[in-house]
This record gives C-alpha cells, sequence and structure tokens, in this order.
C-alpha cells in the first residue's frame, strides 16, 4: 500500500480530529469569559466598582461611573484573562494592565497601574446580549 495513502487514511484524520477538539476547547475557554462582569478594586480613595463586557471575538469594554474604555489586547489562555486600558486623566496618558484567572464562577487578579498593583475581584453578571457588545458601541 502507498505510503501516502495510509497517511491519507490514518493520519490526516487524527489531525483533524485533534485541532477540532483544540478548537472546541479554545470556544469552550472563551465562552467561560464572554459576558457582563461586576468587578471591584481597592484604591487609595476606596473601593472602586466597574463592568467589563466581553464579546466571543474577544473586544472587550471596561465601564466605571459613566466612562467607557475599549479594551486593548485583549487575550485568554489556560483560564487566564488578560487586558490593557489606554485613558488619560487631566492630560495625563495612563495604561493599566490586568491579569486575572476565572476560578468557578469568581474572577480575580490584578491591575498593574503607575500609581501601584492593585486586586481585583468579581463574577459575571449576565451572560452576552446584542445590545452589550462592546463592537456595537464603540466605533
Amino acid at each position: 500500500m502507498n505510503k501516502n495513502l495510509i497517511f491519507r487514511m490514518v493520519l490526516l484524520p487524527i489531525f483533524f480530529l485533534g485541532s477540532m477538539v483544540e478548537i472546541q476547547a479554545d470556544m469552550t475557554e472563551r465562552a467561560d469569559f464572554t459576558g457582563t462582569w461586576q468587578l471591584t478594586s481597592e484604591s487609595l480613595q476606596g473601593k472602586r466598582s466597574f463592568r467589563l463586557i466581553i464579546d466571543k471575538d474577544l473586544n472587550g469594554l471596561y465601564q466605571t461611573n459613566g466612562v467607557e474604555i475599549q479594551a486593548t489586547d485583549l487575550k485568554i489562555d489556560g483560564g487566564q484573562l488578560s487586558f490593557g486600558l489606554e485613558f488619560s486623566i487631566n492630560d495625563q496618558k495612563l495604561s493599566w494592565q490586568f491579569k486575572g484567572m476565572l476560578d468557578g464562577e469568581i474572577l480575580s487578579g490584578q491591575w498593574t497601574t503607575e500609581q501601584g498593583n492593585r486586586d481585583v475581584m468579581g463574577r459575571k453578571v449576565s451572560v452576552l446580549s446584542r445590545v452589550d457588545r462592546p463592537k456595537d458601541r464603540i466605533g
């Protein structure tokens, strides 16, 4: 039997099955993070609440006190979430980075900011609806 034929009949289906399992795992992991999250962090001014909305395309939107900021470089890998925020306050440009882990229904992590690190914790409050999709709201 031709080696090429053996490859097509035996190894190629195994390769595609492995690829499909990997894609399914990635979609499941994304679904775990997709939705609206209600989170809190401690700052020098006290407890701060904010929302993070993540859609299936990994677009993120940070909302607090009537302000919305598009998340940058949002990534999900191995149960970890990371993203950045870039914004200005009084003409001062700021850059924050978030890294966190999902443990059951609880997302916990830390902001890394110019003013130091801040712990963050919260939970998903809703699955994503069309109205909440960050891409529909920004740009």
